[in-house]
């Protein structure tokens, strides 16, 4: 039902349906979100990725879920965090390398640029991104079209 509302383009409801967000219907509130407000949706992903009093798991969060609606006209915003090595904390800890949230930043514009598959959201060796990391930072030094 409630990505009915989506496909139905009922705007109406957007803010009840933003209100479910981080529930049990969160997947479905984005997906209808993303088709009848993307441009608050991408706002409200952004602000909450790149708001550094925000815990950093609920961080990461915003940027997976930011990497999923592909949001290309954005990518650039989130090119501040590449500098931010705040790590991640799991409510379970994670075999593996400590993700940060420069990590995480530059998978998602990965992500979005349609630079790699998202697989990647959940698994990306330490070499893949220290070389993921160093492609994306030359991306965002290019002067922009």
């Amino acid at each position: 039902m409630i990505e009915g509302l989506g496909d139905l383009g009922y705007t109406p409801a957007a803010d009840e349906l933003f209100k479910l967000r981080g529930t049990d219907y969160d997947a479905e509130v984005t997906r209808a979100l993303n088709k009848l407000v993307p441009e608050r949706l991408t706002k409200e992903l952004l602000a909450s990725a790149k708001n550094r009093e925000l815990d950093s798991y609920l961080q990461e969060r915003a940027m997976v879920t930011f990497g999923t609606i592909s949001a290309t006209n954005c990518a650039r915003s989130l090119v501040p965090l590449l500098d931010d090595v705040t790590p991640i904390v799991y409510p379970r800890p994670l075999s593996g390398q400590e993700w940060r949230i420069c990590d995480r930043a530059a998978v998602t514009i990965a992500l979005v640029l349609g630079w790699e598959q998202p697989i990647m959201l959940r698994y990306v060796r330490p070499e893949q991104r220290e070389d993921l990391m160093k492609r994306v930072r030359t991306w965002a030094t290019e002067p922009q079209p």
